[in-house]
């Protein structure tokens, strides 16, 4: 299964688009629900937290 590289934030809504903080992967029928509409608070808030903490550790 392929996992498409989407946008926590919608750029449409403020989002960054190249902001590594702002992308993650998630399953395609997931992607396709949310379109470019935000997530609920909380998702988008343990998402950030999550991607940031990756990111850092890559760095």
């Amino acid at each position: 299964m392929q996992f498409p590289i989407d946008h926590i934030v919608p750029c449409s809504k403020g989002g960054g688009e190249l902001d590594l903080d702002n992308l993650w992967t998630v399953c395609k029928p997931c992607n396709d629900a949310f379109g470019a509409h935000r997530k609920s608070p909380e998702i988008e808030r343990r998402a950030l937290k999550l991607v940031a903490k990756r990111n850092r550790r890559e760095a």
